[in-house]
């Protein structure tokens, strides 16, 4: 297959277009931009130089920015020697990136419903694969992108451990690294709805790609915080929360006068919230791990929300959370004080699997901590204010099924 290059059309309408919006976004170039998109980028910016990206603007619309990035990888990929591989593997990649080809024809990447920050969806509610999952599907692994699906629908190529995906890896011709990097991370898209306890004049409003990245109330809610970072948690990179105070510290008055003791909870778990209420410092500490089983896997659940303890010098627990629900930020409103975030469950009906997601809304009285009933149709991450109307933000959540799989899972 000759090398493809980029429609001139479609660059000059992107680079157009990204330009007068660029205030919207957060990159500073088109390469800061694929670097979002896939964190491998970060390994290889001799390449992004040599092909003008770092001097590119971002692009405004997520699809195209996402078909950008693969197109890039198919001509970086068809410019590589191969002639360390064999004749098999080598027809097997010829015909593996002719797939990547048709695959960002398409322009129909996944959608991210239920996380609130950039991370791979294999499979979608709608049924839309991830480019990976798509060169599996159309070379005869549906089935084992279903287990996937089914397992750790938001797994890192890198972290699959299962022998038969490592054999198509193998005879596919590509290194895992070059799926690793195919491989995108999607926006988040966001409900924001009018703020009333009593759920009078619902006005849910959908905001999507970078915009919704906007109305996110802290970093807290984007990634997960290892308080000393270098571990992975649900499929998740663990950012150094220890690192992140040090910044908090230096811009945030409050901030510098508390002098936590993040060593007495090294190791116990991530740090998935944390917020500040009357100058007091609060953090859910929320310590999930999967483990194997024969034929699934089971979560493992502590997440405590502490306070810490000026005078003592001492975290204390406030509240021990269900083993169903999360808590992924803190946000005051009208001298209230609220930890917001969610859960799922999982029901099973014959051959069906149905996942169900509901919101998760405390609001601080006294020493204690009161749930509030109210239902946002998914996870709740904070408050928005504009025009001086308050609104709720929530992830936008599907009930949606896959089918049941008498096989063992996928993961690490």
């Amino acid at each position: 297959m000759k090398n493809i290059h980029f429609s001139l059309f479609f660059l000059f309408f992107s680079l157009v277009f990204s330009n007068v919006f660029a205030k919207n976004t957060y990159q500073k170039s088109l390469y800061d931009q694929l670097c979002e998109i896939n964190r491998e980028w970060h390994k290889y910016s001799d390449i992004a130089e040599k092909r003008g990206y770092t001097k590119m603007s971002p692009i405004m619309i997520e699809q195209d920015a996402l078909v950008f990035h693969i197109q890039a990888l198919e001509n970086i990929f068809l410019e590589r020697d191969v002639l360390h591989l064999s004749i098999f593997q080598q027809q097997n990649r010829k015909d593996i990136l002719n797939i990547l080809h048709k695959y960002w024809q398409r322009r129909d990447c996944p959608r991210n419903h239920n996380l609130a920050f950039r991370n791979p969806v294999f499979i979608d509610e709608e049924n839309r694969y991830c480019a990976v999952g798509y060169l599996m599907s159309n070379t005869g692994k549906d089935k084992l992108c279903k287990l996937v699906q089914k397992t750790n629908n938001y797994i890192y190529i890198s972290q699959i451990k299962n022998a038969e995906f490592e054999e198509w890896q193998k005879n596919s011709g590509l290194t895992l690294e070059e799926l690793a990097w195919i491989q995108p991370g999607y926006n988040p898209e966001i409900t924001i709805t009018e703020w009333n306890e009593k759920l009078i004049n619902r006005k849910p409003e959908i905001l999507v790609g970078e915009n919704a990245l906007s109305f996110m109330d802290s970093v807290s809610n984007m990634k997960d915080w290892e308080v000393f970072g270098n571990i992975f948690m649900r499929g998740f990179m663990g950012y150094p929360f220890a690192e992140r105070w040090k910044e908090i510290s230096s811009k945030n008055a409050m901030a510098r006068n508390i002098k936590p003791d993040f060593k007495a909870i090294q190791g116990k778990g991530s740090v998935s919230a944390w917020g500040f209420h009357k100058r007091e410092f609060y953090i859910v500490l929320d310590s999930v791990r999967i483990n194997e089983g024969d034929t699934t896997y089971k979560e493992i659940r502590e997440a405590n929300l502490l306070k810490w303890d000026a005078n003592k010098k001492t975290w204390q627990t406030e509240l021990t959370l269900p083993n169903d629900k999360q808590i992924f930020s803190f946000f005051e409103h009208q001298g209230k004080f609220y930890a917001s975030g969610g859960g799922n469950f999982v029901t099973q009906k014959g051959e069906k699997y149905t996942t169900t997601y509901n919101s998760y809304l405390l609001v601080k009285k006294g020493k204690n901590w009161e749930k509030l009933p109210q239902e946002y149709n998914g996870y709740v991450y904070g408050i928005y204010t504009k025009n001086k109307k308050t609104y709720i933000k929530s992830v936008i959540h599907k009930d949606f099924e896959i089918p049941a799989e008498e096989t063992k899972p996928v993961g690490n």
